[in-house]
């Protein structure tokens, strides 16, 4: 029997108020969902699926009300207010241990999962679908990254089926029928008319059980097991097929957040039977996909006609609607092997409108019109003034030559005259 099927007591009213002293905080706090604390040490929350230290320190009775509850001998579990749990145990050096588990939610929503990255885009759909189709079970080291997948999936499909708990820890999610084990509510829930099963936390050897029961029902959990291989061996050897269709293994990541790291199973398969050598036993489906698995969805098509082989062409140059508009000549020499085909265009198909656009002249740009003030501008439009150097008078030296002296030229330019 795992912990979650053991009777838990209810916690002792001092107990409760010493709890909501010290840590009534956190536990209201929506993103937290575990809190740890060690006697002398500091706080540690599991917050979004990551593990996070808190420079505080636990004060007040909560670990002296644990001591006397008998948590220095034996561990203790002990249900809150809202259906929280608070175990407590001894360490080797002597100093107590407390962790204070909330109750789970169905606030986890899968968009929010994608967009933190614990999963991609477009396999929120799938689990969907296999939780209807055959069951889902996720895996994995990352504890609060596979409990808020489990959640999320349960909560996007019980619009569509109506979900059974077969553990404690959840049966203010969803109703718990009375029974002794897991096994014997598996069986009350089929009774009872549920369409799948939900479980937070389910271990190796409870699913080892459902196997052999078998089971009847599509389930959606989250199973202490660090991989697929882990499990697989747990369960005697039997694919992990005869409990769910698709299984997912939730790690951690570089940064210490939950990330989707393997998916195993597929959502196609047929319905549930018994397990022979040749051919293992499958997931159970809902009762609706059960009721609908051997219907037939379309009528089978007739085979499409065969297309010319003169059609083909390996060219790479060949325009890929060569074969609406005519032949090639080594095709029209060798003569089609099928139907006559068309040689032109039909009219109003799109070849006919491709051929009327490329008949058309070619676009030519006009020349622009001159300007207005074009007029006013011939001639020389500075008014007499010029950027050329001024003409000598007739009979002169240019300016710059060489000059007897006296003359204006044949000296330096820079010099200043005499």
């Amino acid at each position: 029997m795992s912990d979650a099927d053991r009777p838990v007591a209810q916690a002792e009213p001092q107990l409760e108020d010493a709890v909501e002293a010290a840590l009534g905080a956190l536990v209201r706090d929506r993103d937290v969902t575990e809190v740890h604390c060690l006697e002398g040490g500091m706080l540690h929350v599991v917050r979004r699926g990551r593990r996070e230290r808190l420079d505080a320190v636990l004060e007040g009775p909560l670990f002296g009300l644990v001591r006397d509850a008998g948590a220095e001998r034996a561990l203790i579990t002990r249900r809150l207010r809202g259906g929280h749990r608070l175990v407590a145990g001894a360490c080797a050096d002597g100093r107590l241990a407390v962790r204070v588990a909330k109750a789970p939610t169905l606030d986890a929503e899968l968009v929010a999962l994608v967009d933190e990255q614990l999963l991609p885009p477009g396999l929120p759909d799938e689990l969907v679908a296999a939780a209807a189709m055959g069951g889902l079970l996720v895996l994995g080291p990352a504890r609060a990254g596979r409990q808020r997948v489990a959640c999320a999936v349960a909560r996007a499909a019980q619009r569509t089926l109506a979900f059974a708990s077969v553990v404690d820890a959840t049966e203010q999610l969803f109703p718990a029928p009375t029974a002794a084990d897991v096994v014997a509510r598996v069986r009350a829930a089929d009774a009872l008319g549920f369409d799948a099963l939900f479980a937070l936390e389910l271990d190796a050897d409870e699913c080892a059980r459902l196997v052999r029961a078998p089971l009847t029902l599509p389930l959606v959990a989250s199973v202490r097991a660090a991989s697929v291989e882990a499990l697989t061996q747990a369960l005697g050897g039997a694919p992990i097929g005869a409990l769910a269709t698709l299984a997912c293994v939730i790690g951690l990541g570089p940064d210490g957040r939950p990330r989707l790291l393997e998916v195993h199973g597929s959502v196609e398969g047929g319905t549930h039977g018994e397990a022979t050598a040749d051919a293992p036993a499958e997931a159970p489906r809902a009762r609706a996909a059960r009721s609908h698995a051997d219907a037939t969805a379309d009528d089978e098509l007739p085979p499409l006609a065969a297309l010319p082989s003169a059609w083909a062409s390996t060219a790479p140059d060949v325009d890929p609607g060569w074969e609406l508009a005519g032949l090639p000549d080594d095709a029209t020499a060798a003569g089609p092997s099928g139907p006559p085909l068309p040689t032109a265009p039909t009219a109003g198909s799109f070849d006919a409108a491709l051929a009327r656009q490329a008949a058309r002249p070619s676009f030519q740009p006009r020349a622009p019109k001159p300007h207005p003030q074009a007029s006013t501008l011939k001639g020389n439009p500075f008014g007499g003034l010029t950027f050329e150097p001024p003409q000598a008078p007739p009979g002169s030296d240019a300016p710059g030559s060489d000059a007897p002296d006296g003359g204006t030229g044949g000296g330096d330019p820079d010099e200043e005259p005499r």
